[in-house]
Formats: C-alpha cells, sequence, structure tokens
C-alpha cells in the first residue's frame, strides 16, 4: 500500500501522461489547468502557466499599443485573449487542437507585424 501512495506522490511532479486526468479522477478535466496538472504534472504546470502568462500579457500589451486604424491587430489581439483566457474555464488549447491552431496562427501573424 505504501510503495502505491509514493508512485502517486512521484507522478504529481511528472504527470500520469496524455490524458491522465481519465485515469485520476475518472473522467475529462474541467479546465487547462487540471488537465495540464494531471497529464504532465507540476513541472508541466509550471510551463503551461508560464506560456499562458506569457502570451496573455503579450497580447493585452499589443492590444492597448494597437493604432485604432490597426483593426487587424486589436482584433486578433482580442482573439488570443479570448482563447488564453477560455482555458481557465474549459480544456480549449490545452486538449483541442484546432484552439492551438488558432493561436499559434495568430501568434505567428503578430509576430512578423510587430516591429
Amino acid at each position: 500500500m505504501e510503495a502505491d501512495c509514493n508512485e502517486v506522490d512521484k507522478r504529481f511532479i511528472i504527470g500520469f501522461g496524455a490524458q491522465g486526468d481519465r485515469f485520476l479522477i475518472n473522467q475529462t478535466a474541467s479546465n487547462g489547468i487540471l488537465y495540464a496538472l494531471t497529464s504532465s504534472g507540476f513541472v508541466g504546470l509550471f510551463f503551461f502557466l508560464f506560456f499562458t502568462l506569457k502570451i496573455f500579457f503579450i497580447a493585452l500589451k499589443n492590444f492597448f499599443l494597437a493604432k485604432f486604424f490597426e483593426n487587424n491587430k486589436i482584433f486578433i489581439n482580442f482573439l488570443i485573449i479570448i482563447i488564453l483566457m477560455r482555458s481557465v474555464l474549459e480544456s480549449s488549447y490545452a486538449v483541442f487542437g484546432i484552439d492551438l491552431i488558432i493561436l499559434m496562427t495568430n501568434l505567428n501573424y503578430l509576430s512578423k507585424t510587430i516591429k
């Protein structure tokens, strides 16, 4: 019995792997943070939060610095912020590929247009 508890404690550091939420709580995770914690442990959660917060602050800064006539940049930054905020309530880009594709496409476009 003690070996099982130690194994679970070690797993919280590195996670339970892909779809680890189903292994741990017998259902899908309700948000990206919980999914990152169960699938990749505290190590993955750190990187997930780092990526999310870094992109969020970049998009927020660009949103407020965009000129009024640059409506496409305002829209793209707003879309990025919505996708990142959605990750708090749903799994969003942590699980579903289309959200990650939209997020990375918009980030790529902004990185080429920002001087």
